[in-house]
């Protein structure tokens, strides 16, 4: 890395927070496809940032074991 270790810290702080993952996992249409009960369909649990969140990162470290990348 050609970046001082600060940076690269407040670089990985911006790509793991909570308003990026969602942004890839709307990038990648990951919200039609998560299953929900009734109850959190209903309370909007599909558009919640932390539901799509943790989403997402279960579905990065699903493709991690699976594909080991």
């Amino acid at each position: 890395p050609k970046l001082p270790e600060g940076e690269l810290t407040k670089m990985r702080a911006n790509i793991v927070c909570e308003p990026s993952l969602v942004v890839f996992a709307q990038h990648i249409n990951l919200m039609p496809l998560i299953l929900l009960g009734k109850g959190e369909e209903k309370t909007g649990g599909r558009t919640r940032p932390s539901l799509v969140a943790d989403v997402f990162e279960a579905f990065v470290g699903a493709l991690y074991l699976d594909q080991g990348l």
